[in-house]
């Protein structure tokens, strides 16, 4: 009731000095009654109402005509209630401490005489506390640096030297622990953190307000390498939201103010968030140590019990695969000198706070908002670098050469991290980062290449550059992918098919360097051609390897061992064919075949050839997926194929519709280039109102049916031949609906007269093949 009696008694008239120089009365006796016994409930009372009555009144009236008469006094009481509860955190540590190795020597004495009850009693009663008021230690300098800020914010430099004040006092402290005993190794580890966090206070204090999100960066980046030491998770939370508000604060910066922003500030904000993802990773988390020492528990018991073999030998594999999951993954011993306490005490400490506290589950068994932050890090540090560069160099145009730069240098940097200190997260990640890479450097090619733009000798070099990194960086990470067990799956196949989808991209770039505009034919010329080479070759290396099996010749492991060429092959191929014959099928609506004003002549001609080897690309695609059918066992069942979608079969079926849109395409650009006909989509409903194109589509049509059916009856393909003999009947209501209508005599009589006499002619060299039982039946008679 002493706090509150000068409220409930006060009526307005009284002084701010005088009110909390009473406070100050009531601290100091909560101050002696702390020198001789820790009350942390007593402490945090007298911390609230204090300072919780001195915001209150600053956020509720207005103050500024007291705090001009009574600042320096008011300022005085600030200091004086700061360094009293500085004390308070000082003597509750140092008891706490004591407390602690009391109990230790209770427990080592338990041991040595091996009385079982006063082991038992020494358990029970004696169990380790936590030396660090947490809460005040953080909390009381940053409520005095905010009253500070409020009295002193109308004198010129004041802040900066109160924040420089502050960081010389907690830096000494910590200098004078670090001296005294192994022991206050944590209470030294945030008295740094606290001075360290006003330091980085200092310099934006006394430059620019808008550098204030610099200080809270490093001082987020300080609390949560302190809870990381210390185990203390709601230091961590703390320094992440400080983090987060200070990003919030720089992108609004960069939104309103679009060229003049602090770049230094950007650059210092990414590297501690960074920074800290990396201190959180799941491979530093002490969840790890926990579990390693579970197991090694149950492993000592299990042995003690006279387990099978088997039950130790899989306990052992557990415990060694939590070992490995860090090689700088703290150690117990660690932790004990970090608590200034005995190894027995640390792992007590441990399986408490693992298994009641719930913020701790959250925070280091929660691997999910682990890899969330360090998307979120990614993510910021790459919108830095691209702010950076945007900066250093103006005269760039191209946005996609500063993200890919930018990407480059991050995959660089996240490379060197890894390759020093593993990170699953990071690993993980990289995947998307570095097919952004990829797609970014594509996305020059035609802006560079096609339209033959000049450049200046610094992008040249950026250009050459991002090459390179593609060729370099792209191998490393494959390798890297590649060593590490976990990460070597299917995401890894395709990053290597678009590492090299990327090399084939700017192989045929560079192949048609200097050529006018061709609408993009010649990017997919070329790219058709590498492919289909590489297909070929791969298929030649196959059967020279299988020969060499036979042979019982081995082949030694060649250069770029942990790629795997083959199935990089067969998964770029597979990326390029359906956005090649999508490409097709669009063009074929509306293009005259016509490149560089050359004349069409139909299949000599760019454009054909490019769809055609596109479409070769597809049947490749389905010769390798049928030889691999007959080699490999796979299920056959009815309900399995039944479940199956891109099966072989439905990818012939599209190869066949597309080869004979493009057929049929072919024609109506044959047409329309020597006798003038519309183009499907041309004026007055197009092709399709052209007498000559629909006598030409009826004929070769009705050739198209007699092609396939003649190949199915002499390789015995009913499904085959049905679908020329739908081809037909399509025919044969095209001739009924569309012919007699809209034809004159003339186109009418010839499209009867050749569509009948091939009819004639598929019902004589093409009968229908037998099915496969009765040819079962033929040979078991025979």
């Amino acid at each position: 009731m002493d706090f509150f009696a000068p409220i409930l008694t006060s009526e307005d008239t009284g002084s701010l000095v005088t009110l909390f120089s009473y406070y100050l009365l009531l601290n100091v006796t909560i101050a002696v009654i702390a020198h001789y016994r820790p009350w942390k409930i007593l402490n945090l009372f007298g911390v609230t109402v204090t300072f919780g009555l001195a915001y209150y009144w600053g956020i509720s009236e207005n103050l500024s005509t007291v705090i001009e008469t009574q600042r320096w006094a008011l300022v005085a009481l600030v200091t004086l209630h700061w360094l009293l509860y500085l004390f308070v955190v000082i003597r509750y540590a140092q008891q706490i401490i004591t407390y602690n190795a009391l109990n230790e020597k209770d427990l080592s004495h338990a041991d040595n005489v091996d009385d079982t009850k006063h082991l038992d009693r020494a358990h029970v009663g004696s169990s380790y506390v936590f030396p660090i008021d947490t809460g005040l230690l953080f909390s009381v300098p940053l409520l005095a640096f905010g009253l500070f800020s409020a009295l002193l914010n109308d004198i010129s430099n004041a802040l900066t030297i109160t924040s420089a004040i502050l960081a010389m006092v907690y830096l000494g402290m910590g200098w004078l622990f670090i001296q005294r005993s192994r022991r206050y190794a944590l209470i030294t580890e945030g008295m740094l953190a606290l001075g360290l966090g006003f330091f980085a206070l200092v310099i934006p204090l006394a430059l620019d307000a808008e550098w204030i999100a610099f200080g809270w960066s490093v001082q987020g980046l300080a609390l949560v390498w302190f809870g990381r030491r210390s185990l203390r998770s709601w230091s961590v939370l703390f320094g992440l939201l400080l983090q987060l508000v200070s990003i919030g604060m720089l992108v609004t910066t960069a939104i309103f103010s679009i060229t003049d922003y602090p770049v230094l500030a950007f650059s210092i904000s990414a590297l501690s968030y960074l920074a800290t993802v990396f201190i959180l990773r799941a491979s530093n988390s002490p969840a790890a140590l926990i579990n390693s020492l579970d197991s090694s528990n149950n492993l000592s018991s299990l042995k003690n019990k006279g387990t099978t073999t088997s039950s130790v030998i899989q306990l052992q594999t557990s415990v060694i695969q939590s070992q490995t999951l860090d090689g700088a993954s703290d150690t117990l011993t660690s932790y004990a000198s970090a608590l200034g306490v005995s190894t027995q005490a640390a792992q007590q400490w441990l399986t408490s706070i693992d298994s009641q506290s719930r913020v701790f589950k959250f925070v280091w068994h929660s691997p999910r908002f682990i890899k969330f932050l360090t998307l979120t890090a990614m993510a910021w540090m790459l919108q830095v670098l691209m702010l950076d560069l945007h900066h250093w160099f103006d005269i760039w145009q191209s946005s996609t050469t500063v993200i890919a730069l930018a990407a480059l240098i991050s995959l660089i940097a996240y490379w060197v991290i890894n390759r020093y200190r593993p990170w699953a997260e990071i690993r993980q990640l990289s995947h998307g980062l570095l097919a952004l890479f990829y797609f970014m450097l594509i996305l020059q090619l035609p802006q560079k290449f096609e339209r033959n733009l000049t450049w200046a000798t610094a992008e040249w070099l950026v250009f050459v550059s991002l090459i390179i990194g593609w060729l370099v960086m792209g191998q490393l990470w494959l390798k890297t992918w590649s060593d590490t067990l976990s990460d070597n799956d299917n995401v890894s196949r395709y990053t290597a098919a678009s590492w090299l989808g990327t090399g084939l991209l700017l192989i045929a770039a560079a192949a048609h360097y200097g050529l006018p505009d061709s609408d993009g034919v010649m990017a997919f010329l070329f790219s058709a051609v590498l492919i289909l080479f590489g297909l070929w070759f791969n298929r030649r290396y196959l059967s020279q390897n299988a020969e060499n099996t036979s042979t019982n010749k081995v082949s030694e492991q060649g250069l770029l061992y942990w790629f795997d060429w083959q199935q990089a092959l067969l998964g770029c191929a597979a990326i390029f064919a359906p956005i090649a014959l999508l490409w097709v099928v669009l063009t074929n609506w509306s293009y005259d075949g016509m490149i560089w004003e050359l004349s069409y002549f139909p299949l000599f001609n760019l454009y054909d050839i490019t769809s055609w080897l596109t479409l070769s690309v597809g049947f490749s695609l389905y010769y390798i997926s049928q030889h691999s059918h007959n080699e490999i066992v796979i299920e056959s069942s009815a309900d399995a194929k039944s479940k199956r979608v891109f099966t072989a079969e439905n990818l012939l079926i599209v190869l066949g519709l597309i080869s004979f849109w493009l057929i049929s395409s072919m024609l109506v650009r044959t047409l329309h280039a020597f006798i003038g006909t519309p183009l499907w989509n041309d004026y007055q409903g197009g092709a399709w109102q052209s007498e000559q194109v629909q006598t030409g589509l009826t004929i070769l049509w009705t050739l198209l049916a007699l092609v396939a059916t003649i190949m199915a009856s002499r390789y015995w393909q009913r499904a085959l031949w049905f679908m020329g003999i739908g081809l037909l009947g399509i025919v044969v209501l095209k001739l009924v609906l569309v012919d007699l209508s809209q034809t004159e005599a003339i186109w009418r009589v010839i499209s009867f007269l050749g569509a009948g006499s091939l009819i004639l002619l598929i019902g004589y060299l093409a009968p229908l093949p037998p099915a496969h039982e009765e040819t079962e039946n033929q040979n078991q008679a025979s």
